[in-house]
């Protein structure tokens, strides 16, 4: 066996930096010493967030086993729900499930609010009167959160395709039109059990009508040869044309090694293959790749620099020809406006002995390892900040999926964590008590430049939503988050 040597130029992290210091760098200003939560008789996931005007914070949530979602509003200091929200003066709607006149079901993925103030909620349908499938669909609400029935069908802009798909992510380009990216679940013929995930993209005219300029029907699809999984992303670049990621993952003969990839796509306004991007609108993304020597990714979600660079968010963990698997680590990929890997972020070098040495340096790449091992970390959001990057997602024991910290971390330019940011460039959140799963999902800056992380915590088995909020320098410092019982905004079922 090839000896396989490692050689990385990255700052040390520790595990958890509010171990380390005793301190929290959360916004001590926002809700209760920086955090808000909202609870119910009932499980509410946290899905994702956006802005409302005079920064208000719009939360979207998918109330468990009832096929609904609520909209929460809360106001900018996460003091409370924003009661002038909606017109019964709760802060917040409820629609699917015959609330709201909706009587069908209703599973959310996104959010997003357009410059007129209208929002726009990513979605999948299930019993929709003459359909015997799930469809994915974009649901438009006036700024009170009541229902747009100029849009589209009654307020749904509809993608009707007869097939189980699920809805991932929203992108509005600059026309006003609206991207809807989904994916199709389905097994290959034969039954053989290889089953696949394809990505499918929709575009709808700013009323919620299918916009067949694009793609020739409305929409196009990616189904790769290899297995795709689930949550592809969206961004659109500023002359309105889209681009998608999500995660691939192939097999090599190599022991059966299994090993996986981030793929991005990317599209011309007609929906056709950006041939001006990477390989004929095509980037595949791995961490490190020999002969002997691979990595596992899984995606976290994708961004848009104001240079025109492509951000990609997630984590790897090192596999070798043994099958041996290294803990996985917080990992950022960024591309040129063009597709390829940007030389500035400057990436592993990796040595396999073989007779004369043969050393790779990898570019457009970077992970953070931390230091105290077994440590699992995984970047579930990207949110650029200045020349920086706040990545958002959960730790944990290495090997246990199941009992997570919620996670923050913040990066320079060069990839390399920011230890203006809690003295390291990251910092695990623990709610206190009897929590058993913390994860940070979603995130987005308020006017000042705060960052609000969106978070979805698990207590006794019923999971709560919560916010908490990071000062613009990230340098806060109150008192440890062990001595705080945060008030609950309960939800009035």
């Amino acid at each position: 066996m090839r000896t396989i040597l490692f050689f990385f130029t990255l700052l040390p992290i520790a595990a958890s930096c509010l171990a380390a210091q005793g301190v929290s760098p959360v916004d001590s200003t926002f809700g209760d010493d920086g955090l808000y939560l909202y609870e119910g008789s009932t499980d509410y996931s946290g899905i994702a967030l956006d802005l409302l005007d005079d920064d208000r914070v719009l939360v979207l949530t998918e109330i468990g086993g009832r096929g609904q979602m609520r909209l929460l509003a809360v106001r900018p200091d996460g003091s409370g729900l924003d009661r002038s929200f909606d017109r019964q003066g709760r802060g917040h709607v409820t629609y699917g499930n015959r609330q709201g006149g909706v009587d069908f079901s209703v599973e959310p993925a996104d959010v997003m609010r357009t410059e007129d103030g209208a929002i726009l909620v990513a979605c999948r349908l299930r019993s929709v009167p003459g359909s015997t499938t799930g469809e994915i669909a974009i649901l438009r609400l006036h700024s009170d959160g009541t229902i747009d029935t100029t849009f589209g069908e009654g307020g749904f802009a509809i993608l009707r395709r007869a097939r189980e798909e699920y809805a991932n992510s929203l992108a509005l380009a600059p026309d006003g039109k609206i991207y809807l990216s989904g994916e199709f679940r389905g097994c290959r013929e034969g039954g053989s059990g290889d089953c696949l995930r394809a990505i499918v993209i929709a575009r709808f005219t700013p009323d919620g009508r299918l916009d067949s300029t694009f793609g020739g029907t409305g929409f196009v699809e990616e189904q790769p040869d290899d297995y795709l999984e689930a949550r592809s992303r969206l961004l659109v670049r500023p002359d309105g044309s889209p681009v998608v990621a999500a995660r691939g993952a192939s097999y090599f003969d190599i022991e059966d090694e299994y090993r996986s990839r981030i793929k991005v796509y990317a599209y011309t306004l007609e929906g056709t293959r950006d041939a001006s991007f990477g390989f004929g609108g095509f980037r595949s993304l791995n961490y490190v790749e020999t002969t002997v020597f691979g990595s596992r990714v899984l995606f976290g979600g994708v961004a848009l620099l104001p240079d025109g660079r492509v951000v990609v968010a997630g984590s790897t963990a090192l596999t070798g020809i043994s099958g041996d698997q290294a803990d996985w680590n917080m990992t950022i990929w960024r591309l040129t406006p063009g597709g390829t890997h940007d030389s500035t972020l400057i990436g592993p070098l990796v040595s396999t002995p073989d007779g004369p040495t043969e050393s790779t340096r990898y570019y457009g790449r970077k992970a953070l390892f931390s230091q105290t091992l077994p440590i699992d970390e995984h970047a579930r959001s990207v949110v650029p900040h200045g020349s920086g990057l706040w990545l958002l997602g959960s730790s944990s024991k290495a090997g246990d999926g199941r009992t997570r910290s919620a996670r923050i971390a913040r990066v320079r330019e060069d990839g390399t964590p920011d230890s203006s940011f809690a003295g390291t460039g990251t910092w695990a959140f623990d709610l206190p008590g009897d929590a058993e799963d913390e994860y940070f999902i979603d995130g987005t800056l308020q006017s000042d430049g705060g960052l609000i992380a969106l978070l979805t915590v698990e207590v006794d088995g019923r999971e709560k939503v919560g916010l908490v909020r990071i000062a613009p320098g990230g340098r806060s410092s109150v008192r440890s988050r062990g001595s705080i019982t945060p008030p609950l905004d309960l939800a009035d079922e």
